[in-house]
This record gives structure tokens, sequence and C-alpha cells, in this order.
């Protein structure tokens, strides 16, 4: 594991789970741990991708989203570029897991 600095852990996290984090008309918006459902059904209706960060701070909104949005795809990372980083991207598991403050969940309406 190598650790860049001045790489923005959700770009890091993109490119080890190989995803894009935008592709043409997508927009990419990273909201802190204040996001709401809300704010993600909104983003998803407007072809956006959203990256929360510090998941700590809004684990109950964040579950109660892929409670709510089975239909979106969820990539859960914590501890991004060290040797304790964790991806996920099964929903069942992030729901089961504790978020520490180093986390961050993007998520894609893939439908588009």
């Amino acid at each position: 594991m190598k650790h860049v600095a001045g790489i923005p852990a959700f770009i890091a996290a993109g490119a080890r789970a190989g995803l894009h984090m935008a592709s043409q008309e997508e927009r990419l918006t990273v909201i802190p741990g204040t996001a709401t459902t809300e704010d993600i059904v909104k983003l998803m209706q407007e072809k956006g991708v959203a990256v929360i960060m510090k998941l700590s701070q809004c684990a109950d909104e964040m579950h109660r989203c892929m409670e709510l949005h089975p239909e979106y795809s969820y990539h859960y990372f914590e501890n991004v570029g060290t040797d304790r980083e964790v991806y996920l991207n099964d929903v069942q598991q992030i729901e089961e897991r504790r978020f520490p403050y180093f986390s961050l969940l993007i998520v894609r309406n893939d439908k588009f």
C-alpha cells in the first residue's frame, strides 16, 4: 500500500475499486457528514454521483437511504490508503458495519 500526499481519499478509493467517478454528463458532488437521504435522492435524479465523507456523522441517514433505495449502487470505503483499508459494495455488508470517522460512501444510480 502506498500513500500519495495530495490525492483525495475519494479519488484513491474510486481508483482502488476501478470506478469511474463520473462519466459523460454525470455530476460529481462531494458532501460532508451532513448528507440526508433526500440529498442523495435529488442527486441521483439529476444523474449525479454522490461521495459522502465522514459517514460516522450521518450513519442513520445513509442506512435509511440504502433501505429505501436498493436500486442505487453503493461503494463503501474506510481508512483508504492504509493497511486497514476496507472496500465493500454489498449493501448488507455495508449495513452491518459501524462507520468510523475515516469512511466514505460513493453512491451511483446505474440506471442512467
